[in-house]
């Protein structure tokens, strides 16, 4: 799924809609909307760089098991980022200075935030390259108590989305090719993974790089 622009709320349901949908047992839940995991009203949001078609502004954050999204129903705006987007979410305790760009927009240094990273890349066809820009989102919600609840949500549900397995993964059950050892025709071990040495590579669990530890000075900085 892309990164969509809204004009309406997003499509979400509550645990009791969902149970009820279960208990009629569809033939198929292709088509249904994702759970609602949180919602939080009264939150300022700022894009940097800035969409054309959106910037920002005041409205409601919709958390679902598929998607981070937020709506203005006053100007009837939003954005939905489904999770595979969502490279890195931090809780900031200190206010972030909005960039000259998104101050222009109308963004404030607001306060206590949820810093996040959206990531717009897609396969090229028949390609293994990637292209697409890197965003900020920042959002700040009117009420700082909620930001430990946000973050936590957003880490459960980023949880959710594992990043595929890369096509070697695939062709080799997801074992590393070059870890691998055989017998040969004499009964010797041989193979690339005999003299390696064992690398410590762990890919990220989830969607989303979780980092509760962000300060201002690491922003756009290496995970």
């Amino acid at each position: 799924m892309a990164i969509t622009l809204l004009s309406t709320a997003p499509p979400a349901l509550t645990s009791a809609e969902l149970a009820e949908i279960s208990a009629t047992t569809p033939s198929t839940f292709e088509g249904i909307a994702p759970l609602l995991r949180h919602k939080e009203e009264q939150v300022e949001v700022t894009v940097d760089p800035a969409f054309e078609e959106f910037t920002g502004g005041k409205g409601e954050l919709w958390i679902t098991e598929g998607a981070v999204s937020f709506y203005s129903p006053s100007t009837s705006t939003g954005l939905s980022i489904p999770f595979p987007h969502l490279t890195l979410h931090a809780i900031s305790r200190a206010p972030l200075r909005a960039s000259s760009a998104a101050t222009e927009s109308g963004a404030t240094d607001g306060g206590p935030c949820i810093y996040c990273q959206i990531d717009e890349s897609e396969a090229l066809e028949d390609s293994d390259e990637m292209e697409g820009d890197t965003r900020e989102v920042i959002i700040v919600p009117s009420n700082p108590e909620a930001l430990d609840k946000i973050f936590e949500t957003l880490s459960a549900c980023a949880a959710l989305h594992p990043p595929p397995s890369s096509s070697s993964a695939g062709m080799f059950g997801g074992l590393d090719p070059d870890s691998m050892v055989y017998a040969d025709a004499d009964g010797n071990l041989v193979g690339p993974g005999v003299d390696g040495e064992e690398e410590d590579e762990t890919e990220p669990s989830s969607a989303g790089r979780v980092r509760s530890d962000f300060v201002a000075n690491t922003r756009k900085g290496p995970y």
